[in-house]
């Protein structure tokens, strides 16, 4: 038969050489495999604006260092601890994910952190800082600072300018370890802690508030969890008129703090990251820049921008290095969007450090001293 047609002999062989070919030319340029990741992070509840921008900043940092190839897991642990261990347990029973990211609190991280070192299961956190978080176990890492710096910067402040400091703290690891370390810090001198609680779920805090006044305090530090709570005191606190200087960490930089509270946020003093503006480099700038331009600006700090991203930065290079993921996050010098910075021996940030900031015609700024 294939006497009387060489073309016909040749179709079969030509069909075999084609699809042969085209398996090799597909491996040739298949994409590289995605490494999956797992992210535990408030998405729903007060802390959702935080959550929302370590999304976003994971999203666009997976892009531009991690050539995309992460594929994330977003699960909603709510800032809460109940829900981080169960995003845990899925994370490392059912997906046997080897890397997290994302946990904005403190009580999330803490929570979940036994079940992750159980598994060997490496975590960055971009957004927890409690003091306790350094003890959390060799698998934890976070690109935050952690809060005993906060501490030693806003107790120094505060004991050169008053006799009494009233600590209104909310019910969470977060919280109740800043408070503490408040505690710690003021025992040795003359200023008098006045302290007091309320669980989150709280919405009348005069009679805490009327408590301090009568109790002859100096000034007053709102010790929230998130924007939300600090909003609902620092309500109660002008709609009472008393007329107390304000202390606070962190959440009154955040944009939809300050766009809510309006006028009534004017001369609050608190600790903070360096802004994005203040701390980033060139690279940084112009990434921030880009992000803003697609995102819009973050709505909670600004500065997760940058711990989110070189979060991704740091886990992409080790997963590129060939050497054992932890150990090589142990012992290297990152270039980062903040400038040089690595992890010190408890798996924390060490690189940028904590700065006092003035609520100002309805902006944070840097308060000069």
């Amino acid at each position: 038969m294939c006497a009387k047609s060489n073309l016909i002999c040749l179709i079969p062989f030509l069909c075999l050489l084609f699809l042969f070919g085209s398996e090799v030319s597909a491996d040739r340029i298949m994409p590289e495999k995605k490494i999956q990741i797992g992210v535990s992070t408030a998405l729903t509840g007060n802390a959702a604006t935080y959550g929302a921008d370590i999304r976003n900043a994971l999203i666009f940092a997976n892009e531009k260092v991690a050539r995309g190839r992460f594929d994330f897991i977003f699960e909603d642990d709510r800032c809460s601890g109940r829900d981080a261990v169960t995003v845990a347990q899925k994370f490392t029973s059912l997906l046997h994910l080897q890397y997290v990211v994302g946990q904005a609190c403190s009580g999330a991280l803490l929570a979940g952190a036994p079940i992750y070192e159980q598994a060997k299961t490496l975590v960055i956190s971009p957004g927890a800082s409690s003091p306790e978080v350094s003890q959390a176990g060799e698998y934890i890492f976070r690109t935050w600072l952690s809060d005993a710096g906060a501490i030693e910067a806003l107790s120094s402040f505060v004991i050169q300018r008053h006799k009494s400091l009233a600590v209104l703290s909310e019910q969470t690891d977060y919280a109740q370890a800043f408070a503490q370390g408040v505690r710690v810090a003021l025992e040795k001198t003359p200023v008098k802690f006045i302290g007091d609680e309320y669980v989150s779920e709280q919405t009348d805090f005069r009679a805490r508030l009327l408590k301090f006044k009568s109790q002859g305090a100096e000034a007053l530090f709102i010790n929230s969890q998130t924007e939300l709570t600090f909003l609902a005191v620092l309500k109660q606190v002008r709609e009472l008129q008393w007329n107390v200087p304000l202390y606070g960490a962190y959440w009154p930089a955040s944009l939809s703090f300050l766009e809510a509270a309006k006028g009534s946020a004017e001369g609050i003093i608190f600790v903070d990251a360096p802004s994005a503006d203040d701390v980033l480099t060139e690279e940084g700038k112009s990434y921030y820049k880009e992000y803003i331009t697609r995102y819009g600006p973050p709505q909670s700090i600004s500065i997760f921008f940058a711990t989110t991203f070189e979060a991704v930065r740091a886990l992409s290079l080790a997963v590129d290095s060939g050497q054992d993921v932890k150990t090589f996050l142990e012992t290297q010098t990152f270039h980062g969007l903040f400038g040089d910075w690595r992890f010190d021996k408890n798996g924390d940030l060490d690189g940028i450090h904590f700065v006092l900031k003035r609520v100002h015609e309805g902006k944070a700024e840097r308060l000069s001293e």
